[in-house]
Formats: C-alpha cells, sequence, structure tokens
C-alpha cells in the first residue's frame, strides 16, 4: 500500500460515472472534498453530497465551465492555496476539465491520481504506486448516486417464511425446467384446486402440502390466491437471491423497487435482484416464463436489462437474465452483443459456480 495520507483532501471532476468519485471518498476518507460541478452536472453533485455529508465528509461543490480550461485551473490554483494536503482525482470531467485541473496541480506539486475501475487500482500519475480498491457501498447508496432512492427491498429474512418451498421447487423445477410450462399451467388453478398425472409435478404438490403449503387430498391439490401467486414465478427470485447470497456479496436485496430523484420522481422500477461487490452493481433478472413465445418476449426483456442496468449501474456495473425457459439462438447472440450474461434452463441448477466467475470477470467494456 502507498503511503497516502489517509485524510488528504480532494479535488474531484463531476461526470455521469459517479463511482470513482465515490471509490476515491471511501477508500482516502478526506476531510474535505471539493466537487468541480459544470451546471449540467448539478443535481449529480449534489447526489454525491448527500451521501457523503453523512459520512464525516465536508462536501463543498465548486461550479466550473466544461471547456473553460484558465477558469479551472485558476479554480484549483485557488483551492490548492486553502489548501496544503490536497489531491487531485482526475478521473471524471470532460477532457479540458482534467487538463485545466492537471496543470494546475503540476504546478503545485501536488499529487494526482486516477480511478481504474476496470483493472480495481487507483493509479498514481505524479508518482509511481496504486492502491488497490477496496471498500463496500451499499445498494442504497450505488442507486442515490445515479439518482435513484430505494423506496423497498427485501434482504435474507424475507427468504424465511417460503424457504422450504422454494427449496422444493427448485430440485424440482430447476434441474428439470422442461416441467416449468407444465407447472405453470396448472398452478395457476391452484385456488380451486390443481389435478395433475405427471408423477413429478404429482410428487412436488405432495411434498409441498407435508411442510404446510397448501392442502393435498383425493389427489388434488389447492392453496391461497397469495401461495398460488408465490408458486408461479417469485419462489424463482428466493432461489436466485439465495444462491447469490452465498457468495458474501457487499449488499443484496431482491424486489427492490425504487424511485427516481429527477423531475416529480413519479417514475418507479422493480428489479428483481440487485447486489453490489467491489464498487460494482450487479442486476439479475429471473424469468420462469416461455421466452421463445410471440411477440419477442425475450428480445423485449434483455433491451429492457440494457437500459434499466445503464441507467442504475453505470458504465461499469453488469446484468444477467436466469431463465428456466431457454431463449433462441438469435436472442441468446443479441445478449452476448448487449454485453448480458445469460443463464438458462438446466444451467441454472449451477447458478452459484456461474455468477461467481461472472463476478471475478475483469471490466464490462467500458471506459473513462
Amino acid at each position: 500500500m502507498s503511503e497516502t495520507p489517509s485524510r488528504q483532501n480532494q479535488i474531484a471532476l463531476v461526470s455521469e460515472q459517479a463511482m470513482p468519485t465515490l471509490i476515491a471518498a471511501y477508500v482516502f476518507r478526506p476531510e474535505f472534498l471539493y466537487l468541480l460541478s459544470t451546471p449540467a452536472m448539478a443535481e449529480r453533485s449534489r447526489w454525491l453530497k448527500e451521501i457523503l455529508s453523512p459520512k464525516g465528509i465536508k462536501v463543498r461543490i465548486e461550479r466550473v465551465f466544461p471547456y473553460d480550461i484558465d477558469g479551472i485551473r485558476e479554480k484549483c490554483l485557488k483551492l490548492a492555496g486553502e489548501n496544503a494536503n490536497l489531491a487531485l482525482n482526475a478521473t471524471g470531467g470532460t477532457k479540458i476539465m482534467a487538463f485545466g485541473a492537471y496543470q494546475a496541480f503540476i504546478e503545485k506539486c501536488l499529487p494526482v491520481f486516477y480511478v481504474d475501475m476496470a483493472n480495481g487500482l487507483i493509479r498514481h500519475l505524479t508518482r509511481n504506486g496504486t492502491d488497490a480498491i477496496s471498500g463496500k457501498i451499499s445498494i442504497r447508496d450505488y442507486l442515490h448516486a445515479y439518482g435513484f432512492e430505494v423506496e423497498s427491498g427485501m434482504g435474507l429474512n424475507s427468504l424465511l417464511p417460503n424457504k422450504r418451498a422454494a427449496g422444493v421447487l427448485c430440485e424440482t423445477l430447476v434441474k428439470s425446467p422442461g416441467l416449468i410450462a407444465e407447472w405453470n399451467h396448472g398452478i395457476g388453478e391452484a385456488s380451486r384446486g390443481v389435478k395433475t398425472n405427471n408423477p413429478r409435478i404429482r410428487k412436488t404438490l405432495e411434498r409441498l402440502s407435508e411442510l404446510g403449503y397448501g392442502t393435498f387430498n383425493g389427489g388434488i391439490y389447492q392453496c391461497g390466491e397469495t401461495l398460488g401467486k408465490y408458486l408461479l414465478g417469485p419462489w424463482f427470485e428466493d432461489v436466485v437471491f439465495h444462491e447469490i447470497s452465498a457468495l458474501k456479496p457487499d449488499d443484496i436485496m431482491k424486489s427492490v423497487v425504487v424511485r427516481w430523484l429527477k423531475g416529480k420522481g413519479e417514475t418507479q422500477n422493480e428489479f428483481d435482484v440487485l447486489f453490489t461487490r467491489d464498487f460494482k452493481l450487479y442486476y439479475i433478472s429471473c424469468k420462469t416464463g416461455d421466452m421463445m413465445g410471440e411477440y419477442g418476449k425475450a428480445k423485449t426483456a434483455l433491451y429492457e436489462l440494457e437500459a434499466l442496468k445503464d441507467k442504475i449501474a453505470g458504465l461499469f456495473g453488469k446484468a444477467m437474465l436466469v431463465t428456466l425457459k431457454r431463449l433462441n439462438d438469435a436472442d441468446t447472440r443479441r445478449a452476448a452483443k448487449m454485453g448480458i450474461k445469460v443463464v438458462q434452463g438446466r444451467d441454472a441448477a449451477n447458478l452459484r459456480g456461474i455468477a461467481g466467475a461472472w463476478m471475478r470477470e475483469n471490466g464490462t467494456g467500458g471506459t473513462l
């Protein structure tokens, strides 16, 4: 570890990508952080301040203009005159902003660093050395940095009421996903009674009844509306959530409802599973329905997944689609081009191993 003062103050150049600014603040914990913000980045600067101020970092937003290289240089020289113990995080902003700030710090012989998220390093540009990016960020803080507020979400405790039911369905439907269409068709009538000639589905219904999830009498399975809805799909989110939790992410939530902070804040989205690891946000969408049906269901799901991932996770976030029904070849290729990891069919039974390897992959193709 290089000898960077633990409370060295910082200047950061605010841009669309919030994580480099947050990473440097989390790793080095400056006493003062000056955010050089263009008018277009005013909201993002405010969101960063709202995250960092409660953590004991004094944040001051300084307005600059994106192509005023002399103005940015003068601003940095002024701040350097007020703070001898100052470093520049040159990762964000426009190139003109970075050039102007860098010039000022070279004149003052002050340190400059760059946050290399693709390789998990903080690279010191004015002296030799790197620091490993280390630390944790909560899902709430991560989303807030990109303009979203978590309104509701579930953690590990939410698994407990239906944990055994999810385990039974995992044994049957994840390991034999060919049964899912028949299962979904039958369980939709669970409140009125399900009768099946399929011995594996029958055995599953009997097992659910034995565990107290519904009743199985005279070859007919019945359950209430709430449980019936759970057995139609949400159980699979629980299975995915449990498998990812075993990989010890920094933070994890499921059924996450978020509200956009922009405008009137009326837009909401719900995400099946979100988790963070090493300052990256991962989004997993879980599907049990037919992805090769009419109306381009898989294509729509992939485009929606890509768009939402870009909005909430930034340049270095990752997205995965876990589906019990397989995609066709064209949609599989489309997902690969989008950078979306697909776990489908029987492969879902090995989700833990696949997701672990996916999380260890460096980079997402993005650069700053």
